[in-house]
């Protein structure tokens, strides 16, 4: 989409800030900038951009006014890319229970609004980000996500948000209130049905068109705002398959121990022994202004599955894909941790002698 002077705006604002001899050293920049993803990377790679990272290196052995040490772009950083519903909370507790305060980012939400400059002063990301969100995060990134049995996470999500109406903890929020409906009428509501956040809300979290993806896929620039629904279903697939496959590590969530046990060795970190999954939900109905029992809905019959089948298409495959990927990750760890065999020991796949 063409830039318009909020765009631009906006990048000098959330980027270089926005003093006027930044702006006026980086107006070359502007010249034949198709779109903010244009000037956006622009920005980044300039030189006023450089020389800001260039003295925040320079003060990483330094602390800042609140005592949160400085950190470089060159080191990694570990972003936990939360799809809601999928055990992201719990994985959050473990996070924070490694790094002081002020290496956590702790926004949950909107990481693209903050600027670069703030962005890279921590070492851990957690929250509800898309992966087009977290490509605003500067430097080096290892990003890790769970994936959860697609229907059980609607149906999570619907009793989440009955737990907030039976509480009297609701905002309002239409989805919430379209929890007083049955089950089967919830699912077949098309105000529900068409919400971003209940139709194969995993692979919207894992979908993001780059360049390269420009280019493979051979496609052109979409005008809509929504670009999951500007592009033909099969090819939202493969991208975000794409996209999945790309991930420091991906899990599931009905192998979750297994997963939290993986991702803190790869990162040298310590998992507490003690360690308790949290239920938000739980703690949701046990806590509202009207406390109420275990939030509860009639099982699904064969109507209701046949309403989940269709909102759920696309996450099924990718969820395939999710445990793919995990298992063969924990094999290869597997086989890395148990060394070369010895002599005389089976290899992988070798048939070992036995009765016929």
């Amino acid at each position: 989409m063409p830039l318009n002077k909020e765009d631009v705006d906006a990048a000098f604002r959330l980027i270089l800030g926005d003093a006027a001899k930044e702006r006026a050293k980086a107006k070359p920049l502007l010249k034949d900038a198709q779109d903010i993803e244009e000037l956006r990377a622009r920005l980044l790679t300039s030189p006023s951009f450089h020389q800001a990272q260039a003295k925040l290196s320079a003060q990483q052995k330094h602390q800042d006014d609140r005592g949160g040490v400085l950190l470089d772009l060159a080191r990694p950083k570990i972003v936990f890319l939360h799809i809601p519903k999928t055990g992201g909370t719990t994985m959050a507790d473990l996070l924070s229970s490694n790094f002081s305060r002020h290496e956590v980012f702790r926004q949950k939400r909107d990481v693209e609004m903050v600027p670069a400059a703030v962005l890279a002063r921590h070492r851990v990301f957690f929250g509800h980000y898309t992966l087009h969100q977290i490509a605003h995060i500067p430097g080096a990134k290892r990003i890790y996500t769970v994936l959860r049995e697609p229907r059980a996470r609607v149906l999570s999500m619907y009793r989440y948000h009955k737990a907030r109406m039976e509480t009297g903890r609701s905002e309002g929020k239409a989805i919430e209130q379209k929890t007083a409906l049955s089950l089967n009428a919830y699912l077949r509501d098309p105000r529900i049905r068409n919400r971003p956040s209940v139709r194969n809300l995993q692979t919207r979290y894992l979908f993001h068109v780059s360049e390269e993806t420009m280019v493979k896929y051979r496609l052109r620039p979409s005008p809509y705002p929504d670009m999951m629904r500007a592009y033909p279903k099969d090819v939202v697939l493969e991208i975000a398959k794409d996209n999945l496959r790309s991930l420091a590590g991906v899990g599931v969530l009905e192998r979750f121990d297994e997963f939290v046990r993986m991702f803190f060795a790869e990162q040298g970190l310590r998992v507490p022994s003690d360690y308790v999954a949290r239920n938000v939900t739980t703690k949701v109905a046990a806590t509202g202004p009207k406390p109420a029992g275990p939030i509860d809905f009639d099982q699904p019959d064969e109507e209701t599955q046949h309403l989940l089948d269709d909102l759920v298409d696309l996450d099924e495959q990718m969820y395939r894909l999710a445990g793919q990927l995990f298992t063969e990750r924990m094999m290869s760890r597997a086989a890395e941790q148990s060394g070369p065999p010895q002599p005389g020991q089976p290899q992988p796949g070798q048939r070992q002698p036995g009765p016929e």
